[in-house]
């Protein structure tokens, strides 16, 4: 026996002797392409009797690979084999670890500086980014792993406590480090993918998977997971085990990190929870989300919507009105009533510019809820708000809105309405942009909305727009206070650009920080089309003609020495009104015949530099 397993041994030696000196001899004369094709020449030369003995010499983990692997060709399905799987696995540990080592180098990939005065940062925003390419990789490796027990020692929630501990570390300690950045949905899902199978295999419920992944996502301090990811994978996991889920959290959650997570009604933990109670236990669903409405007003919208179902009015009322409450965070014993203002214009909404559709959802159902309790004026109202929250930007929907109520008893409340959204649709109009001075307090948006609002054919407006510019004919130190909204009016009266080929400078300054893509803009431009606006652009032509000179800033206030603005707007006028052009020149002789930059930015733009005789 002896004797036997040495002369074995001595012929594997023999075997590895021949085999190191055969591919030494194949690298020194073959390219790696050539010798990838012999290898598959050779296959394909031997026949049943070779390939077998080939197979027995290879050893048991590869001859076996081999053999799945040829007879896999035959069925077009191939399967990688262990020693493949393993090298994968390693080489994609291997890239996970230099990416982590990497964020410790100052001078590395993810160290990112935006000025040189700044200090530099840790960017974990790319370094997760790339983990997570990495995660796709090693997500499809996940099965084979545990399946043939390649990495029994890892615990890759514990590998992830590490890597958000070792992130930035070496560092100098004056570097701005990462607050709060989390790891995305394939390094989740990759977590999630092995500790479940690793529970498994322990004889570990899904309730244990839940909760290890919970105080791991505690523990991380500045990092997290990606809660979406969890919540998917959880709820897919089956009814057996979601069940399982749902009472373990049910048992322990006054206590520990399940107190903390579900004590946060916007944490992605709290909304998986809630989703259970919501497929297994309706009443556990009703209670958390009533419980917590002061602190996430959306809670509501489901229980609201079950209560209009069954027609329970005075219920879903005070519901609302609990969730109104919360969303603008009114103080105790504080209210607010739908037909004194609009709810977007409340101080606590006026800045939100997105159309919230949880927001009109509740105005929607709220208004169901007035129509059902036959609350008449506070429905209609509440229809209103639901329309300019929706369509706070189109003209046309918010003035047919306020059309279509002809009732004289909600004449005053609609009308309070309506002056709101006059005021935000002008601010929308004009922009954050001013050029200083005072904006009159109702401008021509204002009485473009009230002539749209009364049916009007074009008339009204008209003399909305002329009494507005003799405003600034009687008080001309208000037009620099005005500039937008002139030029405003003035692009919107000229859908046929003719100012820009009659006065090309003009046009440009006034289409400074105008805007016009956007809904408020076309929805604006096309009543102003309806209402026959472009009849009084040869008047605005004429007011500009007579009133731009006084736009002309004054070069003494210029700062330093830049005298760009003045230029601009002296070529303004010298395209409209020569004979003004000339008057400031002679003035400017005389009282800045000594500031040169003033007179080379005038000579910059091609501007005469003497009075026409």
């Amino acid at each position: 026996m002896v004797t036997r397993a040495r002369r074995k041994l001595k012929e594997k030696q023999n075997f590895h002797r021949e085999e190191t000196a055969l591919l030494e001899a194949l690298s020194s004369a073959l390219s790696e392409e050539e010798i990838q094709r012999m290898l598959a020449c050779a296959l394909l030369a031997l026949d049943g009797a070779g390939r077998r003995r080939l197979i027995e010499r290879l050893g048991k983990e590869t001859g076996e690979t081999l053999g799945e692997l040829l007879g896999a060709r035959k069925r077009k399905k191939q399967r990688p084999g262990r020693a493949k799987v393993r090298q994968e696995w390693d080489r994609a540990w291997g890239e996970w670890q230099a990416c982590v080592d990497e964020s410790g180098d100052k001078g590395g990939r993810y160290v990112y500086q935006e000025h040189h005065w700044e200090s530099p940062y840790l960017d974990a925003g790319a370094l997760t980014h790339d983990l997570e390419t990495i995660a796709v990789q090693m997500r499809k490796l996940v099965p084979r792993v545990m399946e043939d027990d390649l990495d029994p020692e890892l615990s890759f929630a514990e590998a992830l406590a590490q890597t958000a501990e070792e992130i930035g570390s070496g560092l100098p300690e004056w570097m701005d480090n990462p607050e709060g950045y989390d790891f995305g949905p394939e390094v989740t899902g990759c977590l999630l993918d092995w500790e479940w199978r690793a529970a498994q295999r322990n004889g570990l419920g899904a309730f244990e998977l839940a909760d290890r992944i919970c105080k791991l996502d505690r523990s991380l301090n500045a990092a997290g997971l990606d809660q979406d990811a969890i919540a998917g994978y959880v709820l897919g996991l089956g009814d057996k085990h979601t069940r399982n889920i749902l009472k373990g959290i049910t048992d322990n959650r006054s206590t520990g990190h399940w107190a903390d997570v579900l004590g946060r009604s916007y944490s992605g933990w709290f909304r998986m929870y809630r989703d259970l109670t919501r497929r297994w236990d309706p009443d556990l669903f009703v209670a958390i989300s009533r419980a917590n409405i002061a602190q996430n007003w959306e809670l509501a919208l489901p229980l609201v919507k079950d209560l209009l179902h069954r027609k329970a009015f005075e219920e879903a009322r005070s519901l609302i009105e609990e969730a109104v409450h919360a969303l603008l965070r009114l103080d105790p014993g504080e209210s607010w009533d739908p037909r004194e203002g609009l709810l977007i214009e409340h101080p606590t909404q006026r800045y939100r510019t997105d159309i919230n559709a949880s927001r009109v959802q509740l105005l929607k159902d709220w208004h169901k809820t007035a129509t059902g309790l036959d609350r008449e004026e506070l429905a209609c109202a509440l229809e209103l708000q639901t329309v300019v929250s929706a369509n706070r930007e189109d003209w046309d929907a918010v003035v047919g809105a306020f059309r279509r109520v002809q009732k004289p008893e909600l004449a005053s409340m609609c009308d309070r309405l309506f002056s709101d959204w006059k005021s935000m649709i002008a601010k929308a109009s004009i922009g954050a942009h001013t050029d200083g001075g005072a904006e009159p307090e109702q401008n021509w948006i204002h009485g473009l909305a009230d002539a749209a609002r009364a049916g009007d054919d074009g008339g009204a407006f008209h003399k909305t727009v002329r009494d507005w510019l003799k405003y600034f004919e009687r008080t001309p130190e208000s037009l620099g206070g005005s500039l937008l909204s002139l030029g405003k009016l003035t692009l919107d009266l000229d859908p046929g650009s003719r100012l820009k080929n009659k006065a090309p400078i003009l046009h440009r300054l006034l289409s400074r920080y105008q805007g016009g893509k956007d809904l408020v803009h076309r929805s604006r431009r096309q009543l102003v089309g309806r209402l026959r606006g472009a009849e009084l652009f040869p008047e605005v032509l004429q007011f500009w003609k007579r009133n731009a000179p006084s736009l002309v800033p004054d070069p003494a206030q210029a700062r330093g020495s830049s005298y760009g603005d003045c230029a601009d707007w002296a070529a303004a006028v010298f395209e409209l009104d020569r004979q003004a052009y000339d008057r400031i020149v002679l003035s400017w002789s005389k009282s800045h015949k000594r500031r040169r930059n003033l007179w080379q930015a005038l000579k910059k733009k091609q501007l005469p530099l003497k009075v026409k005789s």
